[in-house]
């Protein structure tokens, strides 16, 4: 994975990633937190059936609790099979959710694309580590912000 991805190239695989798993034939996808961390963690493959990833994924992912189903902070799209292109990249991005109260606050989200003939684990487990290590660098950069206008009021 690497920082010189443009957003452009990237917007572009996950939209064919995106568009070939939703013709696969049978989609998995294992949810939990990412270890030691509260961020919810969807990962959306077609890697099941002829290999273990999904079910190295359950083990990796921390349970979560119960509940309704609700956006994640970070969402893995893992392409495999012949013909796919070699291809591992993610992305973080500001995006408004309404919270319990009616208000919209700014949170940051993660994208995790991997494709390949026979995705690994250790790929997407890189995806995802490296995206809670920036989802956290955000939350620690918007709180300070936060703080800092309060103190000016």
């Amino acid at each position: 994975m690497t920082e010189a991805l443009s957003f452009d190239t990237f917007d572009e695989v996950t939209q064919r990633t995106k568009d070939a798993l939703s013709l696969s034939e049978a989609l998995y996808c294992p949810e939990g937190h990412a270890p030691n961390t509260k961020f919810g963690v969807r990962v959306i493959t077609n890697s099941g059936k002829e290999d273990t990833l999904v079910s190295d994924l359950m083990a990796y992912l921390e349970r979560m609790p119960k509940r309704d189903p609700t956006s994640q902070s970070v969402t893995c799209y893992v392409l495999g099979g012949p013909g796919c292109e070699e291809f591992a990249g993610y992305a973080i991005e500001e995006v408004e959710e309404q919270t319990e109260d009616g208000s919209r606050e700014a949170v940051s989200v993660a994208t995790v694309v991997i494709t390949g003939k026979k995705p690994s684990l250790k790929r997407v487990v890189a995806g995802i580590e490296l995206s809670v290590e920036g989802l956290e660098a955000d939350a620690v950069e918007r709180a300070e912000k936060k703080a800092e206008e309060e103190k000016g009021e």
